[in-house]
């Protein structure tokens, strides 16, 4: 089974990460990753970032529409299901610049409107090496919520 798998010099990824994402690929045609948070606080998974609420409870994988390249495999086989070039940017209409989204979310796009599946394992989640070290998010208990509330007055 070939399979390619990438992650980014500012991730950190646990170390049974590429294991798990071996395992995943290596019996079926997919994608699989993990999630990590962007320094913006937004969680790269989906289309659109998802609220802390909707995944935080999720364990093992799970299926997504879309995902970043932060830690991630491939099954090769999934490449032979789009065209070429696989990575590439979207600008806007002028060409001046970017559309808003990163070569990586144009070809897991690419793949999932081919039918490619590609999977999260949400119990896995990367570390992120940006200005700060951003990891998995937690929310608040009820307690913090209240300490919070006090000191905003």
């Amino acid at each position: 089974m070939l399979f390619r798998s990438m992650v980014d010099a500012d991730a950190i990824p646990a170390s049974w990460t590429f294991i798990t994402l071996a395992d995943k690929i290596e019996t079926e045609e997919c994608v699989a990753a993990v999630p990590y948070v962007a320094s913006g606080g937004q969680i790269c998974v989906y289309e659109n970032s998802p609220p802390l609420k909707d995944v935080d409870d999720l364990q093992g994988f799970h299926p997504v529409n879309n995902i970043g390249t932060h830690c991630i495999g491939y099954n090769i086989k999934v490449f032979d299901k789009i065209q070429k070039p696989y990575f590439e940017y979207h600008y806007t209409s002028g060409h001046e610049m970017l559309a808003g989204e990163a070569e990586d979310t144009v070809l897991n796009r690419k793949l999932f409107q081919a039918g490619v599946p590609i999977y999260c394992n949400f119990s896995l989640w990367a570390g992120h090496v940006c200005s700060k070290t951003c990891s998995k998010p937690r929310l608040l208990s009820p307690f913090e919520k209240m300490l919070l509330l006090a000191a905003q007055g």
